[in-house]
């Protein structure tokens, strides 16, 4: 009988200590649960802080882009490319102009939003024994941290090309640089205060006048210095950068990248010359791809200078003018038989004359067969006359794009 008494408890002890065990299990496996749901939990949480920070940044760099062509209604932009309220798009712009990364003015629906200035320095230079190798490194690079390398490799071209033309040709004794910073751009602004490069350009090559010039700049290789220079510099900067734009004693000449925009124009009376290079931070150019589009010759390995040329006809549009006369067509002519292709680009041009065309398309081939012409940017009434004077001329080859 004891011995069954002993043996139940002992029963009794081991049900006891297996219960102990169990429980201390169970208690390990739902607490070790518990971490596995909330670790699980924190991973989606954890992934969308990592995508909200992602589209902050995106949903900035559009603004960033796009503000300076919409300042009154960058909210509904920003909402229509986010799919967000325009509420959403306004927190975003606040906290920018919060940052001093834009500013505002106005007030509720009248507000409006530009890019902050968050560089701007001027230094005045003598133009006597200054290099422009020396002005880039000490008074622009500089300022130009944290810049993309495309970026810096432009500036550093078109910048030194146009100090050089103001220490070489413009006549003047010192020079006016500005560097200007955004979170969307830099700007260098360079001013002279010479003889003005339209009016040396025109007084040297005896044009009818200073509009003359920038059509000739267009074409590029123009120097008034040949033996010292290649007249490169002009053509290929004003091609590098977003917004070009050149002016003298109010005359100017403007370019813009994004659109192949050329514009020519009235402008205030300054003494001397002014240059405006301006690129986007976000710019995918490169000095190479400007060079690589004009700087070859189809029918040698082993040439490869500046042998084809872009000339907008819009800078050979005076005023309300409309291109019909041989005379006209033969200022655009003007040096087009040192090229081997010409890409004449009619864009913004609606009508032209027969006798214009016919000057270009026909007779300026028969005599320079080596100088292939190619219209871009023709509408109907243009490819029509250029087929009319082709028919004339069954020899020609010109190419006609749309």
């Amino acid at each position: 009988m004891l011995y069954i008494i002993s043996v139940a408890y002992l029963l009794l002890e081991i049900t006891f200590f297996v219960a102990i065990v169990f429980k201390i299990v169970v208690i390990y496996c739902e607490s070790d649960m518990i971490w596995f749901i909330k670790y699980t939990k924190l991973i989606p949480f954890l992934a969308n802080g990592m995508t909200t920070k992602a589209k902050t940044h995106d949903i900035r760099q559009f603004i960033a882009f796009n503000v300076a062509l919409h300042s009154h209604d960058i909210p509904a932009i920003v909402a229509q490319q986010f799919d967000m309220t325009t509420q959403s798009a306004r927190r975003h712009l606040m906290a920018m102009v919060k940052d001093g990364s834009l500013t505002v003015s106005g007030n509720t629906k009248a507000k409006r939003y530009y890019l902050a200035i968050l560089v701007t320095v001027t230094e005045q230079l003598d133009t006597k024994g200054l290099a422009e190798d020396v002005v880039w490194e000490q008074y622009i690079l500089p300022h130009l941290s944290g810049v993309p390398e495309n970026v810096i490799q432009i500036l550093n071209i078109t910048s030194s090309e146009m100090i050089n033309n103001v220490i070489d040709h413009s006549e003047s004794d010192r020079l006016l640089l500005t560097v200007v910073r955004s979170i969307a751009y830099v700007e260098i602004r360079i001013r002279d205060f010479g003889v003005g490069v339209f009016r040396k350009i025109q007084k040297v090559f005896s044009l009818v006048d200073e509009r003359q010039a920038i059509l000739e700049l267009s074409k590029g290789r123009l120097t008034t210095a040949p033996d010292e220079h290649s007249g490169y510099g002009i053509f290929f900067s004003s091609r590098m950068v977003n917004s070009f734009r050149l002016g003298s004693r109010g005359l100017y000449f403007s370019h813009q990248h994004n659109s192949d925009d050329w514009l020519i124009g009235m402008d205030s009376e300054i003494d001397g010359t002014f240059v405006s290079l301006k690129v986007d931070l976000n710019s995918t150019t490169s000095p190479k791809d400007i060079y690589d589009r004009f700087c070859s010759n189809p029918n040698s390995d082993n040439d490869l200078g500046f042998h084809k040329t872009h000339v907008p006809l819009k800078l050979a549009q005076f005023g309300q003018e409309s291109l019909v006369s041989r005379s006209q067509a033969k200022r655009v002519l003007s040096r087009f038989e040192r090229f081997s292709e010409v890409m004449l680009d009619f864009k913004g041009i609606e009508l032209v004359g027969q006798g214009f065309i016919d000057e270009i398309f026909r007779v300026f081939k028969k005599h320079h067969p080596n100088t292939n012409i190619v219209a871009i940017n023709t509408n109907s009434n243009v490819r029509t006359l250029i087929q009319l004077a082709r028919s004339e001329d069954a020899t020609t080859n010109e190419t006609i794009k749309e």
